[in-house]
């Protein structure tokens, strides 16, 4: 199955790939996002200094994975101890997702979380948006927004 971590926003700005490793290599140079085989190039390995990190993939609306998880996501969110209603409203409103399959490759979880930390603190400055960390809940750029089981 894996761990996945979601960063959803309601934005109407593009992301992409590109964009992305560009303000990752600003961090470190070492980042590297390995595109994979896929036409449109929205999906990829997060590299840094050679080593696999995680899966990356950006999802829109419209598409059929995209549409199913915004739907299951909302689902577990009804049962979550928090800020219900702001997150079922990114969901209802969500253009874009960014999801990372988190590769633990025999590191520590916090060795290998720091790693992709970045990326989140990245999206956070600039699109408007929440962090969903599978079997946790949801955050924003100062915390717990929702917890769930």
């Amino acid at each position: 199955m894996g761990y996945y971590l979601r960063f959803i926003t309601s934005d109407d700005a593009e992301l992409g790939l590109e964009t992305i490793e560009a303000a990752l290599k600003s961090v470190d140079p070492k980042y590297e996002i390995r595109l994979g085989g896929n036409a449109q190039g929205s999906a990829g390995d997060l590299l840094f200094d050679g080593d696999l990190y995680g899966e990356i993939e950006i999802n829109g609306a419209g598409e059929e994975l995209f549409n199913e998880e915004m739907g299951e996501l909302a689902e577990s969110a009804e049962d979550g101890d928090g800020d219900t209603r702001r997150v079922l409203d990114l969901l209802a409103s969500a253009k874009q997702e960014v999801v990372v399959r988190v590769l633990w490759q025999g590191r520590q979880s916090e060795e290998t979380l720091a790693k992709i930390d970045p990326l989140w603190e990245w999206l956070f400055v600039h699109y408007q948006g929440l962090l969903q960390a599978d079997a946790e809940g949801w955050y924003d750029d100062d915390g717990v927004v929702l917890a769930v089981d």
